[in-house]
């Protein structure tokens, strides 16, 4: 409870809406929440009081001559309106020298920031008072012009970059329809010649903020002025039309992470529209983006944002005209990528980090997911058959396009229930993008041989015995695909005599109900791991396990994915698929018994052992390489396998 000031001039504030329920209590609501006022006579104290709160009476003078109980329950009320956001204190607000003239044109703006954050002429006067340089040219740079007038800015400096294209005697009808309304109106331009680095700098130097506009996506004007900008302490706030995309920010300041490299570089460039000539620049539009940046401005000015977050762009759609802010995470290529470190798995390690609350991946993925600046551009079931297996598509995006961002390939995972396929997806997504950049990284690295470059596996989990087990899973499948390279592959075909995993148990009822009689074989082990195969009229399909029951289980999951889909889905890093085999003709019989109670961390152990066995030795690099992958999951690792000794 806030102890209330008996010398508070409380004032409601303007979006607050209010109705008396039938029981007695008041409902309250405005554009921060609701809550509910009970008590006796609850109705009838709110009406009477909140004409009285109209921020030019203090409590002392309303509950002057009040009896002690009227004046508590006014106290009371006073509280949980203002504890709520309902009031605001007009005591505390700061003066301002505001000319009557200024206060009655911008009324609105004036308003607005006081019901925001109270003090509301004295930030604007802030506003008003700000150094300003406007860039650009074109009819786009007389709509921010224009935005700067209608917002109260009426003093600022702008240059016009090119002469031919910017029509001059709109834009002194434009200061001159300005300085009607508002004779403190003056608008200076700067002339500084050539456009160099040097000059820029120069330009730049006497003001606070730079806004610029660029009709045609001049890139390497806009980064390079930012650069100055975020060099010199300046605030900048860029707006520009690609393709069939209006694109405005992000706001960059001195020490804000945000860029618009980083911003260009998560761009998807399917989302931007292929056809730039088909909805192309248009006057509504400029208008828009340029009241976007100057209101983005102004609220950063004022204070009303803190902009602890500013990564985040405005995308504009140029042929419906609808848009929205999208946020956007720095782009390791912008920041600098940092030096791959290598992991220790061992026993510490693994009870070192914190296991992750169970289905917490649910809110990590699709905070990763969005078709215009996301790490996956898809995540989602889409059109995907959902019988008899449950499935879920990922498409990541490349981390190593220049920008716009290019599209990893479409993979399907699947599972017997939809959390399931969901996780797989979502990991194998993690696992693509993190490829690309580690793989750059590793051939890069001072401390690794050639040879060990061939073959990687990386695996992201939930905890970090999962992404251990999926690494090395995905390295295991490398290898055999390269000491096959052209051989034909040769597997022994057996009978299982006996199965009591019930995963397999349900594929091999799915694969039967759907007509078909699959064929098992046991291919050649990889460093002593088991591979198992499983064919269809599809063809064959195989999987690399640590154990046998793990290798039998994903072989008959991928076999079943194919017949269940058309056409073909590409099925991710841990599958195996051929046309043919050599199969031997004699059939053997085999039982698999899974140990029910094996954990990751277990089968993490006893493949370190077969490992240790053929002379092998895991080499695990963190490919955490970014930060919001070292937030959302247990772990993410590149495992490379190396001889004993060397």
């Amino acid at each position: 409870m806030v102890n209330l000031n008996p010398a508070m001039r409380l004032k409601v504030k303007r979006d607050t809406f209010y109705l008396p329920n039938p029981d007695g209590s008041v409902y309250f609501r405005n554009n921060i929440g609701t809550f509910q006022m009970e008590g006796e006579m609850i109705d009838q104290w709110v009406e009477r009081l909140l004409p009285m709160f109209n921020g030019e009476h203090t409590l002392e003078e309303i509950t002057d001559d009040l009896p002690e109980e009227y004046q508590k329950q006014i106290y009371e009320i006073a509280n949980s309106l203002f504890q709520n956001g309902f009031v605001q204190d007009k005591s505390k607000d700061i003066p301002h020298q505001l000319p009557a003239h200024v206060q009655e044109v911008y009324a609105a703006q004036i308003a607005f920031l006081d019901e925001m954050e109270g003090s509301g002429g004295y930030l604007f006067q802030s506003y008003r008072s700000e150094k300003a340089l406007a860039v650009g040219s074109g009819p786009f740079f007389l709509a921010l012009i224009s935005a700067l007038l209608e917002s109260g800015k009426a003093q600022f400096h702008y240059w016009i970059t090119g002469n031919d294209h910017t029509n001059r005697k709109r834009l002194e009808e434009l200061i001159a329809y300005a300085r009607q309304k508002d004779p403190d109106v003056e608008l200076t331009e700067l002339y500084m010649g050539e456009q160099t680095s040097g000059t820029w700098r120069e330009a730049i130097s006497p003001f606070s903020a730079v806004l610029y506009v660029s009709e045609k996506g001049e890139m390497n004007e806009l980064t390079a002025l930012q650069s100055l900008c975020k060099e010199n302490g300046k605030v900048f706030i860029p707006a520009t039309f690609f393709c069939q995309r209006g694109i405005a920010g992000p706001l960059v300041h001195s020490s804000s992470e945000a860029c618009f490299e980083s911003a260009w570089r998560r761009l998807h460039q399917c989302s931007l529209g292929a056809d730039p000539m088909q909805h192309s620049f248009s006057m509504t539009a400029a208008a828009l983006l340029a009241n976007v940046i100057v209101f983005e401005w102004f609220k950063y000015t004022t204070g009303l944002s803190t902009f602890d977050n500013t990564n985040k762009l405005y995308l504009l759609n140029l042929e419906t005209l609808e848009g929205g802010w999208k946020s956007f995470l720095p782009h390791p290529l912008v920041k600098g990528l940092e030096k791959l470190q290598k992991e220790k798995p061992s026993e510490q390690l693994l009870e070192a980090r914190e296991k992750q609350a169970a289905g917490r991946y649910h809110s990590v993925f699709h905070s990763w997911t969005s078709e215009e600046t996301g790490i996956f551009h898809t995540w989602e079931e889409g059109e995907l058959k959902q019988l008899p297996l449950a499935q879920c598509q990922v498409q990541s995006v490349d981390p190593l396009s220049s920008g716009p961002a290019e599209l990893l390939p479409v993979v399907v995972c699947a599972g017997l229930t939809h959390d399931e396929a969901r996780k797989e997806a979502g990991l194998a997504g993690v696992e693509m993008y993190v490829s690309r950049i580690v793989s750059q990284l590793l051939h890069e690295h001072e401390d690794m041989p050639f040879a060990f470059q061939k073959a990687v596996g990386f695996g992201a989990g939930e905890t970090v015995e999962e992404g251990l087990c999926r690494a090395l899973r995905h390295c295991l499948t490398e290898v055999f695909g390269k000491q096959q390279g052209r051989k034909i592959t040769k597997a022994a075909r057996v009978q299982i005599t006996s199965l009591d995993d019930k995963r397999s148990q349900f594929y091999l009822r799915s694969l039967a109900t759907m007509g078909e009689k699959p064929i098992i074989g046991i291919g050649e082990k990889v460093l002593g791991f088991p591979v198992y195969w499983v064919c269809t009229k599809k063809g064959w399909h195989g999987s690399v396990g640590l154990d046998d029951t793990e290798a039998l289980r994903s072989a008959l999951l991928y076999a079943l994915m194919e017949v269940q889909n058309q056409p073909i889905y590409n099925k991710g890093m841990y599958s195996l698929s051929t046309h043919a085999i050599d199969l031997t003709e004699s059939e053997k019989e085999w039982a698999i018994i899974t140990q029910n109670d094996l954990t990751e961390s277990d089968s993490w152990d006893e493949a370190q052992i077969v490992l240790k066995r053929h002379n092998k030795c895991p080499v695990v690099f963190s490919a955490a390489v970014e930060p919001f992958l070292r937030e959302g999951l247990g772990g993410v690792f590149a495992l490379l396998l190396r001889e004993e000794g060397t």
